[in-house]
């Protein structure tokens, strides 16, 4: 990929299903969603961020940090895909690639491999994908949820002809989505990851209805201070003769007499040797004037072009890899990648957990073990991400003194080597009269520190536990009493490191 000048990564979890619909999603009482939050969606989220920070003042119109972050296309707000297993943002699928229905595993790229000769050819289901460390390519699918609502003129009443039934297909709550903010100067992406980090807000439409709520969180920054950002590994395939052109984003591309253009000829002054691609319809919503912005025809993301040799300036590649082609690009439109992937044939990695998993007495021992390891593996991810959230939200006040944070700190490691959460409640038990005050006094939200410290199964219920144990192959992973006690602790000895921390960074004393 191309070395972007400032990009703020931004992580999106939907914490309620989203609905931002697509253009002409079957018939009007029905809303399907994109399978991906578009860059404009993100665009007028931090808009409105941005405004309620400054309360208004001064007129946006003529504020020149607001029309330099959000109106003069100098800040891009690039599409989020869905992430994978590790948190990566995914890309669109390309549509030259194929499988053999009778012999997955293996993706054939009629692109490059012209002559491959496939007895069931199937274009690969999922729309996102990502080729980890060993060149394996693996496939992320966005989960759905369907939903039926009744409208009608009078809530209380349901009856043929005043009431309507609307079917919304939105995008499940709990997806997780990677954003990228791409910025001409660090300040302008560091004022964008500060007013989004740790952020709660509403996208998409149905709002008051149970959809829309997400948490934006910044995953990462790129640029001078940090490594430079990249879309995409290039695929360092030496033999590599031809040029692919892959679009990661839909493109409205106009050619030289103002029509939509079915291709990227115009913009890089060559023809074409080979395109796989479709056309899509784009549109749009303005909040703001509650209509929907007018419809444009686009080169859909994933279409990829092969371009002879000789034909293609690599300098204006290069330029328009960082810039992107085509309009709407401050929205996330007209991305592209060079050489993403350049050989006939990549290995399928399968990490999709089957659909309807298989009941646990079918697996053999060995099976079953690996089952349970990798459920226990998930679960152990998920209590991590419970844990930061619950760290980050739960503070202490009135702390008691540095010196008995870490006596007790030392009282939690003796607790959880032995399996003994009682020893935390002797400890404060048998503390001297003058100490005790200490942990009385000290509150979490309106409970005693003493109090707060000795509730286990509270804090577990509170803060850690999952709402779904993590299931594989219908093994589903123990929440057991060691693994429980081990959080706990790793919780309350977080939230007294940070309360020594803020000790001291007040000129807190022993």
């Amino acid at each position: 990929g191309m070395t972007g000048p400032f990009a703020a990564a931004l992580r999106v979890e939907l914490l309620e299903p989203l609905l931002v619909s697509r253009v002409g999603a079957g018939e009007e009482n029905s809303s399907t969603a994109l399978d991906f939050i578009p860059g404009s969606a993100l665009r007028g989220a931090v808009a409105g961020l941005y405004l309620a920070a400054h309360h208004g003042q001064p007129d946006p119109a003529t504020d020149p940090v607001f029309r330099r972050l959000f109106l003069d296309g100098s800040v891009r707000y690039l599409n989020a895909y869905p992430v994978n297993r590790l948190g990566d943002r995914t890309l669109p699928t390309p549509l030259s690639w194929r499988a053999d229905r009778d012999a997955p595993g293996e993706i054939v790229d009629w692109a490059i491999d012209t002559r491959a000769l496939l007895s069931n050819p199937v274009a690969p289901p999922e729309r996102f994908c990502w080729r980890n460390q060993e060149g394996e390519v693996e496939f992320v699918e966005t989960c759905r949820h369907i939903a039926v609502h009744n409208f009608s003129q009078d809530r209380t009443v349901r009856r043929e002809g005043t009431s309507t039934v609307y079917r919304y297909d939105a995008v499940a709550s709990s997806s997780v989505f990677g954003g990228i903010v791409l910025a001409a100067n660090e300040d302008d992406a560091g004022t964008i990851a500060a007013l989004t980090d740790g952020r709660e807000l509403g996208l998409g439409g149905s709002r008051s209805a149970g959809y829309g709520r997400v948490r934006l969180a910044v995953a990462g920054r790129h640029g001078a201070t940090g490594s430079p950002w990249r879309e995409y590994e290039p695929d360092g395939n030496a033999n590599a003769i031809e040029v692919v052109v892959t679009l990661l984003s839909d493109a409205i591309v106009l050619d030289a007499s103002g029509h939509f253009a079915s291709d990227l000829d115009g913009v890089l002054g060559c023809r074409h040797e080979r395109a796989y691609r479709r056309s899509v319809v784009v549109g749009g919503f303005n909040r703001k004037w509650g209509l929907p912005l007018p419809q444009m025809q686009a080169i859909h993301a994933g279409s990829v072009f092969v371009y002879p040799p000789a034909g293609v300036d690599p300098d204006r590649l290069t330029q328009l890899e960082i810039e992107g082609v085509g309009l709407r690009r401050d929205e996330g439109f007209g991305r592209l990648a060079v050489n993403w992937h350049t050989r006939g044939r990549v290995k399928q990695r399968s990490v999709k957990p089957s659909r309807r998993p298989t009941v646990a007495a079918h697996l053999s021992e060995r099976s079953r073990a690996l089952a349970e390891r990798m459920a226990r593996r998930r679960l152990g991810a998920v209590l991590q991400d419970r844990l930061e959230e619950a760290v980050a939200a739960v503070t202490i006040t009135d702390p008691p003194p540095r010196s008995q944070l870490s006596r007790l700190r030392q009282v939690l490691r003796q607790a959880g080597e032995a399996g003994q959460p009682e020893l935390v409640a002797g400890h404060l038990d048998s503390l001297k009269a003058g100490r005790r005050p200490y942990f009385e006094r000290a509150r979490v939200g309106k409970t005693p520190l003493s109090v707060w410290l000795k509730d286990m199964d509270r804090l577990w219920s509170t803060h850690l536990a999952p709402e779904q144990l993590p299931a594989v192959a219908g093994v589903r992973a123990e929440d057991g009493p060691d693994l429980r006690l081990k959080y706990c602790l790793r919780l309350i000895d977080a939230v007294l490191r940070k309360a020594g921390r803020e000790g001291r960074a007040e000129g807190g004393t022993a």
